[in-house]
C-alpha cells in the first residue's frame, strides 16, 4: 500500500484512522477492495492460499460503520493466522482479537464520541457477530443526517407506530424482535427492534 492507498482510505475512514487502518492492513498483508451496496452483509474476508488475503467492504457505508466493518474482518485474518483456520468464525478467539483492535481506536478517538464511549464500555464476550444483534450500537453507527430516524428498540411499551404502511402498539420487547399488535386487525406480530418506523404522538 502507497499513500494514492492512505489518500483513498481518508475518503472512508476518520483521518484520525487512517494510519492506524494502514499499518494493520500493511501488516496483515491484506489486500481492501471497496465495493458496491451488497444487502446481505456489510464486508467480509478471503482466505487466499496464494498472494493475499482479501478484504471487501461496501461503499455506502457510514465512516464509522466503514471502520467497524473493516476492522471486524481485520479480525478474521488475524485469528485464523493465530489461533489455526478451524476456530469458529465468530468464537471467543475472533471476539477477543476484535476487541484488542477496538481498543486502540475507540482510546484513539477514531469513532464518533458516542460511538468511542458505548464500545469503551462492552466486555469483549458481549462482541456481537453482526451489529443488527446489538440495537445501540447500530443506531450509533447508522446516523440518519437529519436525525428523523427511529427504530422500534427505541419506543415503549404501548406506543403506537406506522411500519410498512400498517398501524401497530408495541406490547413488549422481547431478545431482538418486539412483540407488537395490529391495532386495526388485532393480531400479534413479531418484528425486528431495528426496523425503521415512524411514531405517533
Amino acid at each position: 500500500m502507497n499513500s494514492d492507498s492512505k489518500n483513498i482510505l481518508a475518503k472512508y475512514i476518520s483521518e484520525q484512522a487512517v494510519d492506524y487502518v494502514f499499518n494493520l492492513l500493511d501488516k496483515e498483508s491484506l489486500r481492501l477492495k471497496i465495493v458496491k451496496d451488497r444487502k446481505s452483509k456489510y464486508g467480509d474476508f478471503k482466505y487466499h492460499t496464494a498472494g493475499r488475503d482479501i478484504i471487501t467492504v461496501n461503499h455506502n457505508l457510514s465512516k464509522d460503520q466503514f471502520l467497524f466493518t473493516l476492522l471486524h474482518e481485520i479480525a478474521h485474518k488475524m485469528a485464523f493466522e493465530k489461533y489455526g483456520r478451524f476456530i469458529k468464525p465468530h468464537g471467543d478467539e475472533w471476539k477477543y482479537t476484535f476487541y484488542q483492535l477496538l481498543i486502540p481506536a475507540y482510546k484513539g478517538g477514531y469513532f464518533q464520541d458516542e460511538v468511542c464511549s458505548y464500545l469503551s464500555k462492552i466486555p469483549f464476550k458481549r462482541l456481537k457477530s453482526s451489529v443488527q444483534g446489538d440495537p445501540r450500537l447500530y443506531r450509533l453507527l447508522h446516523p440518519s443526517e437529519d436525525g428523523s430516524h427511529l427504530t422500534l428498540s427505541e419506543l415503549q411499551r404501548g406506543n403506537v407506530f406506522v411500519f410498512n404502511a400498517r398501524r401497530y402498539e408495541l406490547i413488549k420487547h422481547l431478545r431482538t424482535y418486539s412483540l407488537c399488535r395490529d391495532t386495526e386487525r388485532g393480531q400479534l406480530y413479531k418484528v425486528h427492534q431495528l426496523a425503521e418506523i415512524q411514531k405517533e404522538l
